[in-house]
Protein backbone atom coordinates (compact mmCIF):
# COMPACT_ATOMS: atom_id res chain seq x y z
CA UNK A 1 0.00 0.00 0.00
CA UNK A 2 2.86 2.38 0.91
CA UNK A 3 4.59 1.60 -2.39
CA UNK A 4 1.40 2.18 -4.41
CA UNK A 5 0.85 5.54 -2.72
CA UNK A 6 4.42 6.56 -3.46
CA UNK A 7 4.07 5.57 -7.12
CA UNK A 8 0.85 7.58 -7.43
CA UNK A 9 2.51 10.61 -5.88
CA UNK A 10 5.48 10.40 -8.23
CA UNK A 11 3.20 9.93 -11.24
CA UNK A 12 1.18 12.98 -10.23
CA UNK A 13 4.33 15.09 -9.97
CA UNK A 14 5.68 13.78 -13.27
CA UNK A 15 2.38 14.35 -15.05
CA UNK A 16 2.24 17.94 -13.79
CA UNK A 17 5.79 18.59 -14.95
CA UNK A 18 5.17 17.16 -18.42
CA UNK A 19 1.94 19.11 -18.75
CA UNK A 20 3.71 22.30 -17.76
CA UNK A 21 6.42 21.78 -20.37
CA UNK A 22 3.89 21.03 -23.09
CA UNK A 23 1.84 24.08 -22.20
CA UNK A 24 4.97 26.18 -22.35
CA UNK A 25 5.73 24.89 -25.82
CA UNK A 26 2.20 25.48 -27.09
CA UNK A 27 2.12 29.03 -25.73
CA UNK A 28 4.72 30.16 -28.22
CA UNK A 29 2.88 29.02 -31.34
CA UNK A 30 3.23 31.76 -33.93
CA UNK A 31 -0.17 31.38 -35.60
CA UNK A 32 -3.58 31.19 -33.86
CA UNK A 33 -5.51 27.97 -34.42
CA UNK A 34 -8.65 28.17 -36.61
CA UNK A 35 -11.54 27.16 -34.40
CA UNK A 36 -15.29 26.49 -34.25
CA UNK A 37 -17.57 28.36 -31.87
CA UNK A 38 -20.50 26.10 -30.96
CA UNK A 39 -22.32 28.58 -28.71
CA UNK A 40 -23.31 31.99 -30.12
CA UNK A 41 -26.73 33.54 -29.62
CA UNK A 42 -28.84 35.21 -32.29
CA UNK A 43 -31.96 37.05 -31.11
CA UNK A 44 -34.19 38.30 -33.93
CA UNK A 45 -37.93 38.78 -34.24
CA UNK A 46 -38.13 38.79 -38.05
CA UNK A 47 -36.21 37.35 -40.97
CA UNK A 48 -34.82 40.71 -42.11
CA UNK A 49 -33.35 41.27 -38.66
CA UNK A 50 -31.95 37.73 -38.63
CA UNK A 51 -30.17 38.40 -41.93
CA UNK A 52 -28.52 41.51 -40.52
CA UNK A 53 -27.41 39.69 -37.38
CA UNK A 54 -26.17 36.70 -39.39
CA UNK A 55 -23.98 39.00 -41.48
CA UNK A 56 -22.63 40.61 -38.31
CA UNK A 57 -21.93 37.21 -36.77
CA UNK A 58 -20.10 35.93 -39.86
CA UNK A 59 -17.96 39.09 -40.04
CA UNK A 60 -17.16 38.71 -36.35
CA UNK A 61 -16.32 35.02 -36.83
CA UNK A 62 -13.86 35.87 -39.59
CA UNK A 63 -12.18 38.50 -37.42
CA UNK A 64 -11.77 35.95 -34.61
CA UNK A 65 -10.32 33.13 -36.72
CA UNK A 66 -13.41 30.92 -36.60
CA UNK A 67 -14.08 28.29 -39.25
CA UNK A 68 -17.75 27.88 -38.31
CA UNK A 69 -20.10 29.67 -35.92
CA UNK A 70 -23.21 28.07 -34.38
CA UNK A 71 -26.17 30.43 -33.96
CA UNK A 72 -29.24 29.84 -31.78
CA UNK A 73 -31.46 31.59 -29.20
CA UNK A 74 -30.63 31.57 -25.51
CA UNK A 75 -33.08 29.59 -23.35
CA UNK A 76 -36.26 31.66 -23.29
CA UNK A 77 -38.54 31.61 -20.28
CA UNK A 78 -41.77 32.59 -22.04
CA UNK A 79 -43.29 32.16 -25.47
CA UNK A 80 -42.60 35.32 -27.49
CA UNK A 81 -41.99 36.36 -31.07
CA UNK A 82 -38.30 35.48 -31.02
CA UNK A 83 -37.33 33.34 -34.02
CA UNK A 84 -36.06 29.85 -33.28
CA UNK A 85 -33.40 28.07 -35.35
CA UNK A 86 -35.59 26.58 -38.08
CA UNK A 87 -37.39 29.91 -38.46
CA UNK A 88 -34.23 31.96 -39.05
CA UNK A 89 -32.33 29.29 -41.02
CA UNK A 90 -33.16 31.01 -44.34
CA UNK A 91 -31.01 33.94 -43.20
CA UNK A 92 -27.98 31.64 -43.05
CA UNK A 93 -28.16 29.94 -46.44
CA UNK A 94 -25.74 32.24 -48.27
CA UNK A 95 -22.95 31.47 -45.78
CA UNK A 96 -22.78 27.73 -46.43
CA UNK A 97 -20.79 25.74 -43.91
CA UNK A 98 -19.45 28.89 -42.26
CA UNK A 99 -22.65 28.93 -40.21
CA UNK A 100 -24.71 26.25 -38.45
CA UNK A 101 -27.74 26.49 -36.19
CA UNK A 102 -29.42 24.74 -33.27
CA UNK A 103 -33.11 24.89 -32.41
CA UNK A 104 -35.33 24.84 -29.36
CA UNK A 105 -34.18 27.71 -27.19
CA UNK A 106 -37.15 29.89 -28.19
CA UNK A 107 -39.72 27.11 -28.64
CA UNK A 108 -38.94 23.92 -26.71
CA UNK A 109 -37.42 25.64 -23.69
CA UNK A 110 -40.37 28.01 -22.99
CA UNK A 111 -42.77 25.06 -23.12
CA UNK A 112 -40.50 23.13 -20.75
CA UNK A 113 -40.25 26.01 -18.27
CA UNK A 114 -44.00 26.66 -18.34
CA UNK A 115 -44.61 23.04 -17.37
CA UNK A 116 -41.73 22.84 -14.88
CA UNK A 117 -43.97 22.38 -11.84
CA UNK A 118 -46.62 20.12 -13.31
CA UNK A 119 -47.03 16.85 -15.19
CA UNK A 120 -47.97 17.52 -18.82
CA UNK A 121 -50.80 15.64 -20.48
CA UNK A 122 -50.19 12.93 -23.06
CA UNK A 123 -51.25 15.33 -25.83
CA UNK A 124 -48.79 17.95 -24.59
CA UNK A 125 -45.97 15.40 -24.55
CA UNK A 126 -46.81 14.40 -28.11
CA UNK A 127 -46.90 18.04 -29.25
CA UNK A 128 -43.50 18.54 -27.66
CA UNK A 129 -42.15 15.51 -29.48
CA UNK A 130 -43.53 16.78 -32.78
CA UNK A 131 -41.85 20.18 -32.35
CA UNK A 132 -38.55 18.45 -31.53
CA UNK A 133 -38.95 16.35 -34.69
CA UNK A 134 -39.52 19.49 -36.78
CA UNK A 135 -36.25 20.93 -35.46
CA UNK A 136 -34.40 17.64 -36.01
CA UNK A 137 -35.49 17.53 -39.66
CA UNK A 138 -34.90 21.24 -40.36
CA UNK A 139 -31.14 21.06 -40.86
CA UNK A 140 -30.35 21.91 -37.25
CA UNK A 141 -27.09 20.49 -35.90
CA UNK A 142 -28.61 19.97 -32.49
CA UNK A 143 -31.00 21.30 -29.84
CA UNK A 144 -30.36 24.32 -27.69
CA UNK A 145 -30.02 26.16 -25.58
CA UNK A 146 -32.10 24.20 -23.08
CA UNK A 147 -32.08 25.18 -19.38
CA UNK A 148 -32.09 22.52 -16.67
CA UNK A 149 -30.98 25.00 -14.00
CA UNK A 150 -30.13 28.56 -14.97
CA UNK A 151 -29.27 31.19 -12.37
CA UNK A 152 -30.45 34.76 -12.78
CA UNK A 153 -27.33 36.84 -13.40
CA UNK A 154 -28.91 40.33 -13.50
CA UNK A 155 -32.16 41.96 -12.41
CA UNK A 156 -33.34 41.68 -16.05
CA UNK A 157 -32.42 38.01 -16.34
CA UNK A 158 -34.86 35.15 -15.48
CA UNK A 159 -34.27 32.22 -13.16
CA UNK A 160 -35.04 28.84 -14.74
CA UNK A 161 -35.26 25.45 -13.06
CA UNK A 162 -36.91 22.17 -14.02
CA UNK A 163 -36.63 18.65 -12.64
CA UNK A 164 -34.22 16.47 -14.62
CA UNK A 165 -36.83 13.69 -14.80
CA UNK A 166 -39.44 15.91 -16.46
CA UNK A 167 -41.29 14.09 -19.28
CA UNK A 168 -40.39 16.80 -21.81
CA UNK A 169 -36.68 16.33 -21.14
CA UNK A 170 -36.99 12.58 -21.62
CA UNK A 171 -38.77 13.17 -24.93
CA UNK A 172 -36.01 15.52 -26.03
CA UNK A 173 -33.34 12.99 -25.07
CA UNK A 174 -35.12 10.32 -27.11
CA UNK A 175 -35.51 12.49 -30.20
CA UNK A 176 -31.91 13.68 -29.94
CA UNK A 177 -30.71 10.08 -29.73
CA UNK A 178 -32.86 8.96 -32.67
CA UNK A 179 -31.42 11.71 -34.90
CA UNK A 180 -27.91 11.69 -33.42
CA UNK A 181 -28.12 15.40 -32.55
CA UNK A 182 -26.48 16.85 -29.41
CA UNK A 183 -28.39 18.86 -26.80
CA UNK A 184 -26.76 22.11 -25.66
CA UNK A 185 -27.72 22.23 -21.98
CA UNK A 186 -27.36 24.97 -19.39
CA UNK A 187 -26.91 23.47 -15.94
CA UNK A 188 -25.71 25.37 -12.87
CA UNK A 189 -24.74 22.63 -10.42
CA UNK A 190 -25.52 22.65 -6.69
CA UNK A 191 -23.71 20.03 -4.61
CA UNK A 192 -25.31 20.61 -1.20
CA UNK A 193 -28.16 22.55 0.37
CA UNK A 194 -27.18 26.20 -0.02
CA UNK A 195 -28.33 29.76 0.44
CA UNK A 196 -28.04 32.47 -2.20
CA UNK A 197 -24.50 33.90 -2.47
CA UNK A 198 -24.12 37.62 -1.94
CA UNK A 199 -22.95 38.14 -5.54
CA UNK A 200 -26.31 36.92 -6.91
CA UNK A 201 -28.62 38.86 -4.63
CA UNK A 202 -30.82 41.52 -6.17
CA UNK A 203 -31.56 39.31 -9.17
CA UNK A 204 -34.47 36.86 -9.62
CA UNK A 205 -33.01 33.86 -7.82
CA UNK A 206 -34.65 32.00 -4.91
CA UNK A 207 -33.24 32.30 -1.41
CA UNK A 208 -32.23 28.64 -1.07
CA UNK A 209 -31.08 25.84 -3.38
CA UNK A 210 -31.27 22.06 -3.18
CA UNK A 211 -28.63 19.66 -4.53
CA UNK A 212 -29.23 18.85 -8.19
CA UNK A 213 -26.23 16.94 -9.56
CA UNK A 214 -27.82 13.53 -8.95
CA UNK A 215 -30.75 14.56 -11.12
CA UNK A 216 -28.42 15.68 -13.89
CA UNK A 217 -26.72 12.29 -13.77
CA UNK A 218 -30.08 10.51 -13.97
CA UNK A 219 -30.87 12.49 -17.13
CA UNK A 220 -27.54 11.50 -18.68
CA UNK A 221 -28.17 7.86 -17.81
CA UNK A 222 -31.75 7.89 -19.10
CA UNK A 223 -30.62 7.52 -22.73
CA UNK A 224 -26.91 6.98 -23.31
CA UNK A 225 -27.37 7.46 -27.05
CA UNK A 226 -28.28 11.11 -26.46
CA UNK A 227 -25.19 13.33 -26.30
CA UNK A 228 -25.34 16.32 -23.95
CA UNK A 229 -23.04 19.34 -24.32
CA UNK A 230 -22.85 21.02 -20.92
CA UNK A 231 -22.41 24.72 -21.64
CA UNK A 232 -20.13 27.31 -20.04
CA UNK A 233 -17.52 25.04 -18.50
CA UNK A 234 -14.50 26.77 -17.04
CA UNK A 235 -16.41 29.96 -16.32
CA UNK A 236 -16.46 29.47 -12.57
CA UNK A 237 -19.53 29.82 -10.38
CA UNK A 238 -20.57 31.51 -7.16
CA UNK A 239 -21.41 28.22 -5.42
CA UNK A 240 -17.98 26.70 -6.01
CA UNK A 241 -19.57 23.58 -7.53
CA UNK A 242 -18.68 23.70 -11.26
CA UNK A 243 -15.13 22.50 -10.62
CA UNK A 244 -12.48 20.38 -12.36
CA UNK A 245 -13.07 17.73 -9.69
CA UNK A 246 -16.80 17.44 -10.44
CA UNK A 247 -16.23 17.54 -14.21
CA UNK A 248 -13.59 14.80 -14.00
CA UNK A 249 -15.97 12.50 -12.13
CA UNK A 250 -18.90 13.13 -14.45
CA UNK A 251 -16.83 12.70 -17.61
CA UNK A 252 -15.48 9.43 -16.22
CA UNK A 253 -18.91 8.05 -15.35
CA UNK A 254 -20.99 9.41 -18.26
CA UNK A 255 -19.66 8.71 -21.76
CA UNK A 256 -22.41 10.77 -23.43
CA UNK A 257 -21.35 13.99 -21.65
CA UNK A 258 -19.35 16.73 -23.39
CA UNK A 259 -18.59 20.30 -22.35
CA UNK A 260 -18.22 23.62 -24.15
CA UNK A 261 -15.70 26.03 -22.68
CA UNK A 262 -16.34 29.68 -21.82
CA UNK A 263 -13.08 30.37 -19.98
CA UNK A 264 -13.13 34.00 -18.85
CA UNK A 265 -15.04 35.16 -15.78
CA UNK A 266 -14.73 37.19 -12.60
CA UNK A 267 -16.57 34.40 -10.79
CA UNK A 268 -14.50 32.06 -8.60
CA UNK A 269 -12.80 29.09 -10.26
CA UNK A 270 -12.69 30.26 -13.88
CA UNK A 271 -9.96 29.08 -16.26
CA UNK A 272 -9.00 32.70 -16.84
CA UNK A 273 -10.20 34.73 -13.90
CA UNK A 274 -8.85 37.73 -12.10
CA UNK A 275 -5.55 35.97 -11.43
CA UNK A 276 -3.40 33.52 -13.34
CA UNK A 277 -4.69 30.68 -15.49
CA UNK A 278 -6.30 27.76 -13.68
CA UNK A 279 -4.02 24.79 -14.40
CA UNK A 280 -6.44 22.32 -12.79
CA UNK A 281 -8.94 23.06 -15.54
CA UNK A 282 -6.27 22.79 -18.22
CA UNK A 283 -5.22 19.39 -16.82
CA UNK A 284 -8.82 18.12 -17.05
CA UNK A 285 -9.00 19.17 -20.71
CA UNK A 286 -5.74 17.38 -21.40
CA UNK A 287 -7.07 14.27 -19.62
CA UNK A 288 -10.26 14.24 -21.74
CA UNK A 289 -9.14 15.82 -25.03
CA UNK A 290 -12.06 14.35 -27.01
CA UNK A 291 -14.81 15.72 -24.77
CA UNK A 292 -14.44 19.53 -24.98
CA UNK A 293 -15.46 22.12 -27.56
CA UNK A 294 -15.37 25.92 -27.53
CA UNK A 295 -18.46 28.07 -26.91
CA UNK A 296 -17.99 31.80 -26.37
CA UNK A 297 -21.61 32.62 -25.41
CA UNK A 298 -21.47 35.71 -27.62
CA UNK A 299 -24.70 37.62 -28.34
CA UNK A 300 -26.05 39.23 -31.52
CA UNK A 301 -29.28 41.02 -30.67
CA UNK A 302 -31.80 42.89 -32.81
CA UNK A 303 -31.91 46.51 -31.72
CA UNK A 304 -35.64 46.32 -31.03
CA UNK A 305 -35.03 43.91 -28.17
CA UNK A 306 -33.99 45.13 -24.75
CA UNK A 307 -33.37 43.30 -21.51
CA UNK A 308 -30.38 41.32 -20.36
CA UNK A 309 -29.49 40.18 -23.90
CA UNK A 310 -28.55 43.71 -24.93
CA UNK A 311 -26.27 43.96 -21.90
CA UNK A 312 -24.63 40.64 -22.75
CA UNK A 313 -24.10 41.76 -26.37
CA UNK A 314 -21.85 44.58 -25.13
CA UNK A 315 -19.30 41.98 -23.98
CA UNK A 316 -18.64 40.83 -27.54
CA UNK A 317 -15.05 39.72 -28.07
CA UNK A 318 -13.94 39.17 -24.49
CA UNK A 319 -14.60 35.42 -24.48
CA UNK A 320 -13.22 34.78 -27.98
CA UNK A 321 -9.95 36.40 -26.95
CA UNK A 322 -9.87 34.16 -23.89
CA UNK A 323 -10.61 31.09 -26.01
CA UNK A 324 -7.68 31.78 -28.32
CA UNK A 325 -5.47 32.21 -25.27
CA UNK A 326 -6.59 28.89 -23.76
CA UNK A 327 -5.86 27.10 -27.03
CA UNK A 328 -2.29 28.35 -26.79
CA UNK A 329 -1.97 26.85 -23.29
CA UNK A 330 -2.97 23.36 -24.47
CA UNK A 331 -0.69 20.78 -26.04
CA UNK A 332 -0.84 20.92 -29.87
CA UNK A 333 -2.86 17.72 -30.34
CA UNK A 334 -5.41 18.63 -27.66
CA UNK A 335 -5.69 22.19 -28.96
CA UNK A 336 -6.52 20.97 -32.47
CA UNK A 337 -9.23 18.66 -31.12
CA UNK A 338 -10.80 21.22 -28.81
CA UNK A 339 -10.57 24.01 -31.39
CA UNK A 340 -12.39 22.19 -34.19
CA UNK A 341 -11.86 18.41 -34.45
CA UNK A 342 -14.30 17.51 -31.66
CA UNK A 343 -16.96 19.88 -32.98
CA UNK A 344 -16.68 18.43 -36.49
CA UNK A 345 -17.18 14.94 -35.11
CA UNK A 346 -19.82 15.78 -32.49
CA UNK A 347 -22.04 17.88 -34.78
CA UNK A 348 -21.32 15.98 -38.03
CA UNK A 349 -19.91 18.97 -39.87
CA UNK A 350 -18.68 18.76 -43.45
Amino acid sequence: MWFAAKVRARWGALRGAVLGVCMGISSVWAQPIPWIDVHVHLLATDLAGARVLAADAVAFAQSQGMRTVFLFPPPQMNQNNLLDGPEFSAALEEYGNRVAFLGGGASLNPILQEAANRTPSASEVEAYRQRAEVIAKSGAKGFGEIALHHLSMTAKHPYEMVSADHPFLKVLMDVAAAHDLPIDLHFDPILAQATLPEALRGNKNPATFAPNVDGFEHLLAYNRAARVVWAHAGGGDDFGAFTPHLVTRLLTEHPNLYLSLRPRSKRPGAILGTGERNDEWLAVIESFPDRFVMGSDSFFVQSTRGGAAQDFAERLGSQTQAIRRVLQFLTPDTAQKVARGNAVRLYHLN
